[in-house]
């Protein structure tokens, strides 16, 4: 007589971690509304079952009968799928480049939030578009930044950034003499 071995079922912290990366991927689908809350619970629950049964070539045909390596599969298809699976050292390098100590890191663009944060950041200051470059050209020119169109990397944002927080940290805000000049 011949003993079939089963495959390890899915464990508890897979379950979670799959429960929550299918939460966000369906946010992303908030548009699509239905009749009621018991439809909206039966299409998604119908969707889920429909994606885990494609991922594991129907080894599966729901979310409970995933094994621990098709859950596996399933966690890491949700992971790209749902656009959060930036890597902490990703951001690592994001918060740490231009900083001293901390090596060179290559070049990384800076992005669109990245610049409002910028613009915002400047504005709790108290510093209008004109004030913020003759500040950035004041403090920076040494690096080869002169105004806000200036700024193409991380690096670059990170610098000025840190010079407008440390007036934010200090309560001055804009100096008096640039006020007026604004």
């Amino acid at each position: 007589m011949a003993v079939l071995l089963q495959p390890p079922a899915m464990t508890v912290r897979q379950r979670r971690r799959l429960q929550l990366l299918w939460r966000r991927w369906m946010k992303g689908f908030a548009a699509v509304r239905f009749r009621s809350p018991q439809a909206s619970r039966a299409r998604d629950r119908a969707l889920r079952h429909a994606y885990v049964e494609i991922l594991t070539r129907g080894r599966a045909r729901e979310t409970n009968q995933l094994t621990a390596a098709d859950a596996a599969l399933v966690i890491r298809r949700l992971q790209r799928a749902s656009g959060r699976q930036r890597r902490t050292a990703y951001d690592y390098i994001l918060g740490t480049a231009g900083r001293r100590g901390f090596g060179e890191h290559p070049a990384v663009l800076v992005t669109p939030p990245a610049l409002r944060l910028l613009d915002t950041t400047a504005a709790a200051v108290g510093m209008s578009s004109a004030a913020l470059d003759r500040f950035i050209a004041a403090h920076y020119a040494g690096v080869g930044l002169r105004r806000r169109a200036d700024i193409r990397t991380m690096a670059d944002l990170n610098r000025v950034l840190w010079g407008l927080r440390a007036l934010l940290r200090r309560g001055t805000g804009m100096p008096e003499r640039q006020k007026r000049a604004a």
